[in-house]
């Protein structure tokens, strides 16, 4: 409280230590100054960010931090993939530009590396689930096998629907939604792989693959392409997916012989005390936002914070 006090005094910042985007360029250059002039009191790495870093060298992969123009939390170079660790205050809108993470992705792209962001409630609250996207995206699954030694099926059935649903819920960084129908991957008798179909939420005639994942720690090679020409072949019909940015580019999709359409806008969700809070359940009809206000404003009102 000390420190943020005297920050407060000499970078004319709020008493909470906070600055705006809104306030002029010169406050920014004084707060960097000061912060390069009092690194003793600063915390430059997060503990969450820290843990995250630790498991990763679990792994036998050095890792380090890596500035070129913009920095990254967490750089493997051998195989070029960085990973961000994002607290959801101090990346919200408050402090950062609604393009800020799509800039910083598109910027190591272009030099070759991959950035995988990652939110620090994800990490607290899906920890495991973080650590078998981030395990498989660094090539570090110890089980792997080819689709065409696996059994694809196809269901509807409310057993097989709660079955998946839990195998989501346990290994989707997402969590498991609802579906129509499901796709499961056995090996022998063990589920390694599982995938979800509904129709689209605001087009009835499209089909939607809504989510698919696979066993923590398990490859399942050629899965994607397998149950994708499975789906096709029962709906009769197209079926999207969207890949998430902050995550992949999508090229697993490619490869299973997906075609990409288009890139969207950055889009947001909301937040208040650790609570991540959908843009849908904040529409003016749900929440009774007076007349002549925006969602925005009624949110900023309520004390979320948009990200």
């Amino acid at each position: 409280a000390a420190v943020v006090q005297q920050l407060a005094q000499e970078t004319n910042l709020d008493r909470y230590g906070v600055m705006y985007p809104a306030q002029q360029e010169h406050e920014r250059y004084r707060l960097s100054e000061w912060c390069s002039n009092n690194t003793d009191k600063l915390f430059n790495d997060s503990q969450g960010q820290l843990e995250l870093q630790a498991w990763v060298s679990s792994l036998g992969l050095d890792s380090e931090k890596y500035r070129d123009g913009l920095e990254l939390d967490i750089f493997i170079p051998s195989l070029k993939i960085g990973i961000e660790y994002n607290g959801l205050y101090r990346h919200s809108e408050l402090f950062k530009a609604r393009d800020y993470h799509l800039k910083k992705t598109n910027h190591f792209l272009e030099k070759g590396v991959r950035t995988i962001h990652i939110w620090d409630w994800e990490w607290k609250k899906r920890k495991s689930q973080v650590q078998s996207f981030i395990r498989s995206a660094l090539g570090k699954n110890e089980n792997k096998v080819g689709a065409r030694k696996c059994q694809v099926t196809w269901s509807d059935s409310s057993r097989d629907k709660k079955l998946v649903k839990e195998f989501l819920d346990t290994y989707h960084i997402q969590g498991a939604v609802r579906c129509r129908y499901v796709i499961k991957i056995l090996y022998g008798k063990e589920l390694v792989a599982a995938a979800t179909f509904g129709k689209h939420h605001r087009n009835s005639k499209e089909w939607v693959l809504s989510r698919f994942c696979t066993k923590m720690n398990w490859t399942v090679q050629g899965g994607l392409a397998k149950l994708s020409k499975l789906a096709s072949q029962k709906l009769q019909s197209d079926i999207i997916s969207w890949a998430d940015y902050r995550l992949s580019q999508g090229n697993g999709y490619e490869q299973a012989g997906w075609i990409k359409e288009e890139r969207l806008a950055p889009d947001y969700v909301y937040y208040k005390q650790f609570e991540i809070i959908s843009k849908q359940s904040r529409q003016k009809s749900k929440v009774n936002t007076p007349k002549g206000m925006t969602e925005h404003q009624h949110a900023a009102q309520d004390g979320l914070v948009r990200v």
